[in-house]
């Protein structure tokens, strides 16, 4: 669908859009910049991913109150973009400027299944990995796993040396100490489950103690309101409520790969 001419849209989805006045494109990801867009309308885009939608009431009330606790000890907290968390801008409470700036590394590992199974790549599981990884695929992606069956895709070796396989837990820690984050680095945790629980994590908790998440950020009560719609809402709001509201005041970010999903996104705010 993201490859997609201008001319498909105007034959398929055009009538559809006439008809119904709504369109609905399930999964659909972009990044901002795509060859065949003409500038016309990638400025229509870039209009409607940044200044025509906005997050609903609800996820800008505990999305602001997320970022709230995150800088609660620090004297620079203030305002938030009233754009993105609409009335719920203001941050609640004095600051205390007697403290240092509290600092912290937002870090999106993106090693969901969903990225494991779709990358083709090998994590170290052996047999029962690989059933896993397929059976998900399967369900999840049936194209990709007939095309993996019916042709010749590249190897898992070959990605994992090319580069192309998301990083794992592990491998982001060798990453943040090789640029230099510290021990006592403050990082919120975003994304929704890692692939391979607690355990996966363990190398990253270890050498970084300071270590949160939403779910330790937030009460059941507050979490409660989006349980039954955790692919919607909890994995995405993990993510562009940093990527959006915090990102966008980093001092490092990185991403590996090209996109709106990132294998790693590091910000330092």
């Amino acid at each position: 669908m993201k490859e997609a001419k201008p001319s498909f849209y105007l034959k398929h989805i055009l009538p559809i859009l006439k008809k119904n006045r709504v369109v609905h494109f399930v999964g659909f990801g972009n990044r901002l910049a795509f060859d065949p867009i003409p500038f016309q309308l990638q400025r229509l885009r870039c209009r409607c991913n940044f200044h025509a939608l906005k997050f609903v009431p609800k996820i800008q009330e505990t999305g602001a109150l997320l970022l709230q606790r995150m800088h609660k000890d620090a004297f620079r907290s203030g305002p938030l973009d009233p754009h993105l968390v609409g009335p719920y801008a203001n941050v609640k409470g004095k600051p205390d400027h007697t403290t240092k700036t509290s600092r912290y590394l937002a870090l999106h590992l993106r090693f969901e299944i969903d990225m494991v199974a779709h990358s083709l790549c090998e994590f170290g599981g052996g047999k029962e990995e690989k059933e896993e990884l397929e059976a998900y695929r399967n369900v999840h992606f049936p194209a990709l796993s007939l095309l993996k069956n019916t042709s010749k895709l590249p190897s898992a070796e070959y990605l994992r040396s090319e580069g192309q396989c998301p990083l794992t837990p592990e491998e982001a820690v060798l990453m943040l100490a090789a640029l230099g984050f510290r021990r006592k680095t403050h990082i919120y945790l975003a994304g929704a489950q890692i692939y391979g629980g607690e355990s996966r994590l363990a190398a990253l908790t270890s050498l970084y103690p300071n270590l949160v998440t939403k779910e330790k950020l937030l009460s059941p009560s507050e979490i409660e309101p989006f349980a039954n719609f955790s692919s919607q809402v909890l994995k995405w709001f993990s993510y562009t409520q940093f990527g959006f509201l915090e990102l966008r005041k980093n001092v490092v970010f990185t991403c590996p790969i090209n996109g709106l999903i990132t294998v790693c996104s590091v910000a330092f705010c």
